[in-house]
């Protein structure tokens, strides 16, 4: 009798165990499946309507600067579909983009160490290769349709600080945020620009040591003065023993 209870034990034991291991694997499978999901959802479920993006990456010789505008955005600033066909295409985006980037150096300051700088030289602009050549109406305020434009600022030195502002919510509406990301050495800091608040100071905590201020003062162009002020008094004194010995 206890050997008939022992294995009817056994038993149920086994197939509880069968039970949790068929479990746990459709648990898996339900994880991979989700996991592979999130990465193949297109980011529009992530784009919000009026919503840019900034991102500031910061190194000790440029500033990679890249904005980011859904179609629906970019058409207040230029008059992408011309033709009226609910259609924008990279031919279309390739010919105003000279337009976008005046605009946006219009209405984008950047200030470096406290000082206005340019945005620098434009580079690439573009929605994601595997788009396809064309974006419907549809999709204008969809993630297809993010379109980034890239700038590059020149650095003599890593900067102190680094500050930006925004001056397009009254063309792009009050409801318009940006979400802003300043990168410096891997680590980012996530800033949320509004109307109410269309700029930011990014400090870096760099502090330049004398002999690196002398370096980058020489590079951007100071030896010149230091020669011309070394020059300056020995000239003086030739045109004296001149001016004596006539």
């Amino acid at each position: 009798m206890n050997d008939f209870f022992a294995a009817k034990r056994r038993k149920e034991a086994q197939k509880s165990k069968l039970i949790r291991c068929r479990v746990g694997r459709h648990f898996l499978s339900f994880l991979c499946a989700l996991c592979v999901f999130l990465r193949l959802t297109p980011a529009v479920l992530a784009h919000n309507p009026d919503t840019s993006y900034a991102r500031i990456r910061i190194a000790e010789d440029k500033l990679e600067l890249r904005f980011t505008y859904d179609l629906v955005t970019l058409l207040k600033i230029a008059k992408l579909d011309e033709r009226g066909t609910g259609l924008v295409t990279r031919a279309d985006l390739k010919k105003h983009a000279p337009e976008i980037f005046a605009y946006l150096r219009k209405h984008i300051t950047l200030e470096v160490n406290a000082r206005e700088a340019d945005l620098g030289d434009a580079g690439a602009f573009g929605w994601a290769a595997d788009v396809g050549e064309s974006v419907p109406q549809k999709d204008f305020h969809s993630a297809a349709a993010l379109i980034h434009f890239h700038f590059t600022q020149p650095l003599d030195d890593l900067p102190e600080d680094v500050s930006i502002e925004f001056d397009f919510f009254r063309e792009f509406g009050e409801r318009h945020t940006v979400q802003g990301e300043f990168e410096l050495k891997g680590e980012k800091h996530e800033v949320v620009f509004t109307r109410f608040e269309p700029d930011y100071l990014f400090n870096t905590g760099y502090e330049p040591t004398l002999a690196r201020r002398i370096v980058v003062f020489l590079k951007r162009g100071g030896g010149i003065v230091v020669l011309v002020l070394l020059l300056a008094p020995l000239l003086w004194l030739v045109k004296r023993r001149l001016a004596t010995a006539a």
